[in-house]
């Protein structure tokens, strides 16, 4: 819609003389391509740009939502395709990262789960929720000092019961 308005503007403001003799429309010829298109290259840069800045995290949160209803539905391997396709989408995001940890511990693949776990507190480290998810699997990786420190990093950014009780 944004880039239709930007076509349809007309950037051109012909100067009219309001006495009716003199009444003429200067030459199309004299203005320089840069004062012609000019805003209109700008605006549908911007427009663009606008489009990218929402399409990459739409397409990330797309995949993450589809990956858990294919955990739901046992399609264990189709929900790892779309989480790598959400850490594709948003390699700066925790979120795709921890669905991609829950997916290979899921299939038994617990030492890639953790270092998926891993990555995401790299990249959200104030999330405690992730700390939690790397706690639960460096526990089940067989290493307790790991699942110690996640989840005291855990109770130093949530200081409430995590049990679930408020």
């Amino acid at each position: 819609m944004l880039l239709a308005a930007v076509i349809a503007v007309d950037t051109e403001h012909d100067e009219v003389d309001p006495t009716p003799a003199r009444r003429t429309r200067p030459a199309r010829g004299r203005d320089s391509p840069v004062k012609r298109y000019g805003p209109r290259a700008a605006v549908t840069a911007l427009a663009l740009a606008a489009i990218l800045a929402v399409w990459f995290p739409l397409q990330g949160d797309t995949s993450i939502r589809e990956s858990q209803i294919e955990v739901a539905d046992g399609d264990l391997r189709a929900a790892l395709a779309d989480a790598e396709d959400a850490a594709n989408a948003q390699p700066y995001a925790a979120g795709p990262k921890i669905q991609q940890a829950i997916v290979l511990e899921l299939q038994g693949e617990i030492p890639e789960a953790v270092d998926a776990a891993r990555s995401a507190t790299h990249k959200e480290a104030s999330n405690w929720r992730n700390w939690i998810t790397l706690s639960r699997l460096e526990a089940r990786a067989g290493n307790a000092e790991g699942a110690v420190r996640a989840l005291r990093r855990a109770r130093q950014l949530n200081p409430r019961p995590l049990g679930g009780a408020a």
